[in-house]
């Protein structure tokens, strides 16, 4: 096999690949929906966006850093933009969600750092139609270990 692959079946994906992962992909909110599913999937849902999220904290996420700088995923990117914008969108996580300041007391920063957080894309949430975000406990829970992970 080669220097990603075992032969007892296992894969080893970089950082800078999971992060990208998270761009074209969506790979934090794969695994929102398809959470409960499967619990390996789960776990490696979870190992993939918790990884992709500290490499972009370290290195960025902007056109023209390490993360965005395949031609090739850069067209599978706005390919899936497309797709994203005309699905509807699903309120999977209505029942746990979490306001920005109760996100905010867990993590130990204010709501506006949170909402920044989300729309720099180190934390999942979704905006409703009022432009007020809502956040699954467990992607706070995730951030959280992440901020501690980069300090």
């Amino acid at each position: 096999m080669n220097e990603y692959g075992y032969s007892d079946g296992a894969v080893v994906v970089p950082a800078r690949v999971a992060a990208l992962m998270l761009n074209v992909f969506r790979v934090d909110q794969r695994r929102v929906e398809l959470r409960g599913q499967d619990a390996e999937l789960d776990r490696v849902l979870l190992a993939l966006t918790t990884v992709g999220r500290v490499y972009v904290e370290r290195y960025g996420n902007k056109r023209g850093s390490r993360v965005d700088s395949s031609p090739a995923l850069s067209r599978c990117s706005s390919v899936g933009a497309e797709a994203r914008s005309q699905r509807p969108r699903k309120s999977s996580h209505a029942e746990r969600a979490m306001t920005a300041q109760d996100a905010a007391d867990v993590v130990g920063i204010t709501a506006h750092g949170i909402r920044l957080a989300a729309r720099e894309g180190r934390l999942a949430g979704e905006v409703d139609d009022l432009g007020h975000w809502t956040f699954d406990p467990d992607d706070v829970s995730a951030f959280t270990l992440l901020r501690k992970d980069t300090r």
